[in-house]
């Protein structure tokens, strides 16, 4: 009877909670780290705003990035975010960027283009407490060729 009730109290618990997604409002400062050999480390400062009444932890999580439909490498996530309830809040995020082989001449390739498309496409761990959500991703962006450079493309992800 005692695990009757407990299973009972866990699903109405769980089916109690609404979880709203958290919204994206932009990128607001960004630091390079370093860059050795095919990776880059970073930190970016994010703006996000979480409208449920509990605060919401992002879990480290992968994201491929292509440049006009070729890939050029994976961005990670590597520890994780909380932000507070109810509210927007900035959050700085560690990351790094593992490029594909011939990366780098791709990117010089598309700089000569007058605008290429950034496209960000993979998965995002949220969770709240013992329960998790992935989300997907996949947001493109058209930026100048002559732009292509980490910190340009990290301002015209900006929303505000």
């Amino acid at each position: 009877m005692r695990k009757l009730l407990f299973l009972l109290s866990v699903l109405l618990l769980v089916t109690g909670c609404e979880f709203e997604d958290v919204a994206f409002k932009g990128i607001s400062g960004f630091r390079f780290g370093k860059l050795e050999g095919k990776e880059l480390t970073f930190e970016l400062d994010v703006k996000m705003e979480n409208p449920n009444a509990f605060k919401v932890k992002v879990k480290p999580s992968m994201l491929q990035v292509f440049v006009e439909d070729q890939v050029i490498g994976n961005i990670y996530l590597l520890k994780k975010a909380k932000m507070k309830r109810k509210s927007t809040t900035e959050i700085t995020l560690p990351m790094k960027l593992e490029l594909e082989n011939g990366a780098m001449f791709s990117l010089l390739k598309f700089a000569t283009r007058e605008t290429v498309t950034l496209r960000l496409k993979g998965k995002i761990k949220g969770g709240v407490s013992i329960f998790s959500k992935k989300v997907d991703v996949d947001k493109s962006l058209n930026v100048p060729g002559s732009k292509l450079n980490l910190q340009e493309l990290m301002k015209g992800f900006n929303n505000d």
